[in-house]
């Protein structure tokens, strides 16, 4: 995904693409489809039907390029590693039952 596809498939410049979304959202291009790539990961790490898939395996079905930038913009986003983000996903269940 690219801003020039988008730019294309909306019907408008590259320029407004950008410009609307740096205004509305406050960020660039880039970061903000790696927000919703990170929120794919998050969703689909989550998914059963995905434990045969490694994390890397997740991230690039989810747009991701390589597992270097996946690594730097998951940190950004949620401030911890993926690795320590899908630990959590395994400890909660098990702590959210002993509560009941």
């Amino acid at each position: 995904l690219s801003l020039g596809d988008v730019a294309s498939r909306t019907g408008s410049s590259r320029a407004l693409v950008s410009a609307s979304i740096n205004q509305m959202h406050d960020r660039n291009f880039n970061q903000f489809v790696n927000r919703y790539r990170v929120e794919a990961f998050k969703r689909e790490v989550s998914n059963p039907s995905n434990r045969d898939l490694t994390l890397l395996g997740i991230a690039l079905n989810c747009g991701f390029n390589s597992k270097a930038t996946f690594n730097r913009v998951f940190k950004e986003v949620t401030g911890q590693t993926p690795k320590s983000f899908v630990r959590e996903l395994e400890v909660s269940p098990k702590d959210s039952n002993q509560a009941l």
